[in-house]
């Protein structure tokens, strides 16, 4: 079993992706990259389950190599 979700957006994380999977989708890319939205969100303290703009630039520039 995997870690649970731990960020503000833990519970409507879970359900979508329980949905998915009910629905027969694999998803385990995609789940991937929700679990890492997840830490990100949580490592940021971030309390509000709403995606902004802010969030969404922040989110992006975390995969910019700063070379």
């Amino acid at each position: 079993m995997k870690a649970p979700f731990v960020s503000c957006f833990a519970e409507d994380l879970e359900r979508f992706l329980r949905k998915k999977q009910d629905a027969g989708f694999q998803y385990d890319s995609a789940e991937y990259t929700l679990r890492r939205f997840d830490k990100f969100c949580a490592d940021r303290s971030v309390t509000a389950p709403e995606v902004t703009k802010d969030l969404v630039n922040a989110w992006l520039g975390s995969f910019i190599d700063p070379r």
